[in-house]
């Protein structure tokens, strides 16, 4: 147990220090309700007390990462529940949230019946989605490359999943500060004391 608490602290504490704006121990007693000389108690590894399960949802929330994760939890070897339709539909609905398009694409092939051998044409029908954003054209001609990349290097299975995990923690980073237009969001009261702004 003292193994996860230490994990915790070291987590609580990079978030802070990655977070963009980097949250303090003041700000971060805002969030939980406590004092600053109370968030240094409990971000000390050398100290044992904890914080609440409440004000743990409430990091969490904040930084917007599960639980357990916060506790460097792996997953992986916990059987997950099985996937159903209702995950993907779901998903896909997602969706909504920006400009798209489902496409339909219709062709015919000939077929052979499988007791008589004559040949006969099948209509076959099929769906795609294509979105009206540059940003996510481009980020799937990135994805797409990436999986090809994944299924061609299946020996290394390990390494390959490694490198695949990364890649998806690096386009979802860069994907936070991009607004659904597909433009970098811009927040004026951010800029650093001296930083040159991108345009006269």
């Amino acid at each position: 147990m003292e193994k996860y608490l230490i994990i915790l602290k070291k987590n609580i504490v990079n978030l802070m220090k990655d977070h963009k704006p980097e949250v303090t121990q003041e700000e971060l007693g805002k969030i939980t309700g406590l004092s600053q000389p109370n968030i240094s108690k409990r971000l000390s590894e050398k100290d044992k007390s904890c914080f609440s399960l409440i004000q743990l949802i409430a990091i969490a929330d904040y930084f917007e990462v599960s639980l357990d994760s916060l506790i460097g939890r792996n997953l992986d070897n916990i059987k997950q529940k099985n996937a159903t339709m209702q995950d993907i539909i779901s998903a896909l609905f997602e969706l909504e949230k920006v400009d798209f398009k489902i496409n339909i694409r219709q062709e015919t092939i000939i077929d052979c019946n499988p007791y008589s051998g004559e040949p006969f044409n099948r209509e076959i029908v099929s769906h795609d989605i294509s979105f009206s954003l540059n940003y996510l054209d481009n980020f799937l001609s990135e994805w797409r490359s990436a999986r090809t990349m994944i299924t061609k290097i299946k020996s290394a299975s390990k390494v390959a999943k490694d490198m695949y995990e990364s890649w998806k923690k690096e386009k979802l980073n860069e994907a936070a500060d991009i607004s659904l237009d597909g433009h970098s969001s811009f927040d004026p009261d951010n800029i650093p004391d001296g930083a040159e702004l991108p345009f006269n």
